[in-house]
């Protein structure tokens, strides 16, 4: 009995971790270097949250690099670059300076974060498409819908918030990539998919 009692335990911990993750605010998660926080124009919901009506957007999304960009903060490489250049958190994880493009929601409070989100998802749908919990609930509603409540990005964003060359990114390695070559890798269709 108390191994059953420890392996139900072992299974629900993560569960209930993320629940009270979620009632955090980022300085409460520990994360540093954040300036105001930002009242977002709708609830962040999480990958999970697109994934029903848009899996082929999701499994294109698992497949690239913005679904592993959190991952690369937990690298020793990440460390030195963090030290060469002057960031001041503790690890490049709890770095707002660094969440801030390999992250998503990073400056939102908590009350604008379902408990599926999580900011260190990586670049998720949200990063480019914006807080969906709007559109999630427009889309929730019997017909007839209306306007989903979710626009296209405009082309730019991915340069004008990540994608700008950085000499942090230039020590390692990290090339700057044309539009064309960015969008081929990352591209999926729009609208509901399934």
């Amino acid at each position: 009995m108390r191994h059953f009692l420890l392996i139900a335990l072992l299974l629900t911990a993560p569960a209930g971790a993320q629940l009270y993750e979620d009632q955090l605010e980022p300085a409460e998660l520990g994360i540093e270097e954040l300036g105001p926080l930002a009242t977002p124009p709708a609830v962040y919901v999480g990958n999970e949250a697109c994934r029903p009506c848009h899996e082929a957007a999701y499994q294109k999304w698992l497949g690239t690099k913005h679904a592993r960009t959190s991952v690369w903060l937990h690298t020793r490489m990440a460390l030195q670059v963090a030290a060469r250049h002057g960031i001041k958190a503790s690890s490049p994880d709890k770095s707002a300076v660094c969440l801030g493009c390999h992250g998503t929601g990073v400056d939102a409070p908590a009350a604008y974060r379902d408990p599926g989100f999580r900011i260190a998802e990586g670049v998720a749908c949200e990063k480019c498409h914006g807080p969906c919990g709007e559109h999630v609930r427009l889309m929730n509603l019997p017909p007839p819908r209306g306007p989903s409540g979710l626009s296209k990005p405009p082309q730019d964003l991915c340069y004008t918030s990540c994608h700008h060359p950085k000499e942090s990114h230039a020590v390692v390695g990290a090339k700057h990539l044309t539009h064309e070559q960015a969008w081929a890798k990352i591209e999926h269709k729009e609208g509901r998919i399934k």
